[in-house]
Protein backbone atom coordinates (compact mmCIF):
# COMPACT_ATOMS: atom_id res chain seq x y z
CA UNK A 1 0.00 0.00 0.00
CA UNK A 2 1.31 3.08 -1.15
CA UNK A 3 1.44 6.20 1.22
CA UNK A 4 -0.17 9.49 0.65
CA UNK A 5 3.49 10.68 0.21
CA UNK A 6 4.79 8.42 -2.57
CA UNK A 7 1.12 9.42 -4.16
CA UNK A 8 2.00 13.03 -4.11
CA UNK A 9 5.65 11.99 -5.21
CA UNK A 10 4.47 10.16 -8.31
CA UNK A 11 1.66 13.47 -9.10
CA UNK A 12 4.52 16.25 -8.67
CA UNK A 13 7.37 14.06 -11.16
CA UNK A 14 4.32 13.25 -13.41
CA UNK A 15 3.61 17.35 -13.32
CA UNK A 16 7.17 17.73 -13.86
CA UNK A 17 8.07 15.60 -17.13
CA UNK A 18 5.81 15.53 -20.47
CA UNK A 19 3.27 13.35 -20.61
CA UNK A 20 1.89 13.28 -17.16
CA UNK A 21 -0.48 10.62 -18.04
CA UNK A 22 2.08 7.97 -18.83
CA UNK A 23 4.85 9.28 -15.96
CA UNK A 24 2.02 8.34 -13.32
CA UNK A 25 0.93 5.31 -14.47
CA UNK A 26 4.54 3.98 -14.69
CA UNK A 27 5.10 5.31 -11.31
CA UNK A 28 1.78 3.35 -10.12
CA UNK A 29 3.18 0.20 -12.11
CA UNK A 30 6.63 0.61 -9.96
CA UNK A 31 4.55 0.93 -6.68
CA UNK A 32 2.56 -2.32 -7.41
CA UNK A 33 5.37 -4.61 -8.64
CA UNK A 34 8.81 -3.06 -8.53
CA UNK A 35 10.69 -1.80 -11.82
CA UNK A 36 8.62 -5.11 -13.49
CA UNK A 37 5.58 -3.57 -12.87
CA UNK A 38 6.86 -0.07 -14.17
CA UNK A 39 8.47 -1.96 -17.42
CA UNK A 40 4.91 -3.57 -18.14
CA UNK A 41 2.84 -0.51 -17.24
CA UNK A 42 4.87 1.22 -19.70
CA UNK A 43 4.79 -1.48 -22.16
CA UNK A 44 0.96 -1.87 -21.81
CA UNK A 45 0.80 2.10 -22.46
CA UNK A 46 3.42 1.83 -25.68
CA UNK A 47 2.69 -1.35 -27.79
CA UNK A 48 -0.95 -1.13 -28.62
CA UNK A 49 0.17 2.33 -30.45
CA UNK A 50 2.76 1.15 -32.34
CA UNK A 51 1.44 -2.39 -32.90
CA UNK A 52 -1.47 -0.35 -33.90
CA UNK A 53 0.63 2.24 -36.34
CA UNK A 54 2.89 -0.62 -37.89
CA UNK A 55 0.03 -3.45 -38.72
CA UNK A 56 -2.38 -0.43 -40.21
CA UNK A 57 -0.05 1.98 -41.73
CA UNK A 58 -0.57 0.39 -45.63
CA UNK A 59 -4.36 0.15 -44.65
CA UNK A 60 -4.95 3.74 -43.84
CA UNK A 61 -2.36 5.25 -46.44
CA UNK A 62 -4.73 3.55 -49.31
CA UNK A 63 -7.45 4.73 -47.28
CA UNK A 64 -6.39 8.62 -47.55
CA UNK A 65 -6.08 7.56 -51.61
CA UNK A 66 -9.29 7.24 -51.95
CA UNK A 67 -10.94 10.35 -53.80
CA UNK A 68 -13.73 11.21 -51.34
CA UNK A 69 -11.90 10.59 -48.27
CA UNK A 70 -9.55 13.03 -49.87
CA UNK A 71 -11.79 15.39 -50.14
CA UNK A 72 -13.23 15.07 -46.72
CA UNK A 73 -9.21 15.47 -45.42
CA UNK A 74 -8.46 18.54 -47.59
CA UNK A 75 -11.30 19.91 -46.32
CA UNK A 76 -10.60 19.64 -42.56
CA UNK A 77 -6.99 20.59 -43.24
CA UNK A 78 -8.26 23.85 -44.76
CA UNK A 79 -10.35 24.50 -41.68
CA UNK A 80 -7.52 23.77 -39.33
CA UNK A 81 -4.60 25.81 -41.35
CA UNK A 82 -5.65 28.74 -40.66
CA UNK A 83 -3.61 32.13 -40.14
CA UNK A 84 -4.80 32.87 -36.58
CA UNK A 85 -3.91 29.11 -35.62
CA UNK A 86 -0.40 29.59 -36.02
CA UNK A 87 2.05 30.06 -33.51
CA UNK A 88 4.07 33.51 -33.21
CA UNK A 89 7.33 32.27 -35.03
CA UNK A 90 5.00 31.62 -37.85
CA UNK A 91 6.04 28.19 -37.82
CA UNK A 92 3.50 27.04 -40.06
CA UNK A 93 4.11 29.67 -42.65
CA UNK A 94 7.70 28.58 -42.86
CA UNK A 95 6.79 25.19 -44.10
CA UNK A 96 7.41 24.87 -47.54
CA UNK A 97 4.24 24.61 -49.91
CA UNK A 98 4.52 21.78 -52.40
CA UNK A 99 1.03 21.61 -53.52
CA UNK A 100 0.05 18.83 -51.51
CA UNK A 101 -2.45 18.86 -48.25
CA UNK A 102 -1.32 18.29 -44.76
CA UNK A 103 -3.17 15.81 -43.30
CA UNK A 104 -4.03 16.51 -39.72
Amino acid sequence: MASNARLLDGLTLSRLLPAPLIIFSTFAGYLGDGPWGAVVTAAGIFLPTFAFTLLEHDALESLAHHPRIRLFLEGVTAGVDRPDCRDDAGAAASEPDRGQPRYV
